[in-house]
């Protein structure tokens, strides 16, 4: 490989002009921005740079990014990635245009650059690499870039059931590629599922002032009393049946965690924090890391969203 990483260094400013002109394109799935632009841009990247025939497949949300590079070998390779990302908010806090993608003290900083632009797209410079130093790849690719991973993959099935073959393949990456906080290379071999459950109270039919709280019911502590009822203070869940399909490790998984160098105290000082929960370090931190769920808070509102003052119970988090 010492050719191909050669060849990536050498073009390495080509590489990252691929990149800033996609994280300059707005292409935020949650407000329907850019998206069609941005699914376009990333067609003619797969076909102009890869050699892959590319086309878009839809589906009832924004269509799926589709690449096959058929190179007549035995196995398939496929790589997941989406081209979706989240919304910019809060502005405020940005110090360049989020859409500008602006490189300081050699990092680019944009909305999606991380996730998950800069993994899609090292994807694409990688094969371009390969092929234009051993002509093709040792094994046939396959793209799927998603245009909906920010909000939930919601029509990622319908395009599964309706595209099997799009999917079969011996192997897939899918999005990652990260470095954690002393800046190693992280290989990631499984994630952990996904479900958002939105929980709604409403009381009368206006906002009330303040002091009607001591006769009329306040949803904000209704919400309340019904997250306090999901985990208590040592982090164990209490809903039922929560951890009745949770494996432990297996001894060759344990082996795995002693041998993952896990940066804690690089972590700490890159968030500000003190401490893990519960005092956790060493083995135990990182089995419940990868091995253990969770049930958390995304977001609480409650009043009215923004900066306006009334003197009711509001209460927010992000």
């Amino acid at each position: 490989m010492k050719e191909v990483y050669q060849y990536i260094d050498d073009h390495r400013e080509e590489y990252i002009e691929w990149l800033r002109d996609l994280c300059k394109q707005p292409s935020v799935a949650a407000q329907n921005r850019g998206m069609e632009t941005t699914a376009t841009m990333v067609e003619d990247y797969l076909r102009k740079k890869t050699g892959a025939v590319s086309e878009q497949l839809e589906t009832s949300g924004f269509p799926v990014v589709f690449g096959e590079l058929d190179t007549g070998a035995e196995k398939t390779l496929s790589f997941y990635n989406h081209y979706d990302v989240q919304p910019e908010d809060p502005i405020e806090l940005w110090e360049s245009d989020p859409f500008s993608a602006d490189i300081r003290d050699g990092k680019m900083y944009a909305r999606g650059v991380a996730d998950n632009k800069g993994n899609l797209m090292a994807r694409i410079c990688a094969v371009h690499a390969y092929t234009n130093v051993y002509g093709k790849p040792p094994v046939n690719v396959k793209f799927i870039f998603e245009g909906e991973e920010e909000i939930g993959s919601v029509h990622l099935e319908e395009f599964a059931d309706r595209y099997p073959d799009k999917l079969a393949s011996d192997g897939c990456i899918w999005e990652f590629g990260y470095k954690n906080p002393n800046g190693q290379l992280q290989v990631s071999l499984g994630v952990k599922g996904m479900l958002y459950v939105e929980l709604e109270a409403t009381g009368a039919n206006t906002d009330l002032h303040s002091a009607n709280a001591a006769v009329i019911e306040n949803p904000a502590w209704q919400l309340i009393w019904a997250l306090n009822t999901l985990k208590n203070e040592q982090e164990e869940i209490l809903i039922d049946g929560f951890y009745d399909r949770v494996h432990a490790p297996t001894p060759i998984e344990k082996k795995i965690l002693e041998d993952m160098n896990y940066e804690e105290n690089a972590t700490l000082s890159a968030l500000d924090l003190d401490g893990f929960l519960l005092g956790l370090s060493g083995m135990s931190l990182k089995e419940k890391l990868l091995f253990q769920p969770t049930c958390t808070i995304c977001g609480i509102e409650s009043g009215i969203p923004g900066k306006a003052q009334k003197r009711f119970f509001r209460l927010k988090q992000k």
